[in-house]
């Protein structure tokens, strides 16, 4: 039951980032494109830095989301970030979160089939595809 709720708040996190990114890409000067650094999110569209935190991982693991950059919100398919476990627990699952702001509880096998994807359509498309670290000490300020 414990891990359920650290799921459930997980997916919350991820949901708010997304929120986060489209309030972002809708700033005339971003042009529909999401952050290519996380930390352009805080303050000024997640004001809560714990967002960028998971229950139940461990205190010294300083990453425990990642951001794909590229995808737009058009992209619904595509991932947008994703819960990064700590070693030995990937095998368990994660939360991921898509461009149309939905998060789903994914097997690893799905997830890593859903980024390949997200990966392959955004090259498809002339888009940058990269995995950025979401570092939890980039917000203690």
């Amino acid at each position: 039951a414990r891990e359920a709720a650290r799921r459930v708040s997980s997916a919350s996190n991820l949901s708010q980032m997304g929120k986060a990114m489209i309030l972002y890409a809708d700033q005339d000067e971003n042009k529909g494109e999401g952050p290519s650094d996380p930390t352009k999110l805080f303050p000024n569209f997640i004001n809560d830095a714990r967002v960028f935190k998971r229950q139940g991982y461990p205190e010294n693991q300083d990453v425990h989301y990642m951001l794909v950059v590229g995808p737009i919100q058009e992209d619904s398919q595509c991932v947008s970030a994703f819960e990064n476990p700590p070693p030995g627990q990937e095998r368990v699952g994660r939360n991921v979160l898509f461009a149309s702001g939905a998060v789903e509880w994914m097997t690893d096998a799905d997830y890593k089939e859903a980024l390949a994807k997200t990966e392959e359509h955004l090259k498809e498309n002339k888009r940058p595809f990269e995995v950025v670290p979401i570092s939890r000490a980039s917000f203690n300020r």
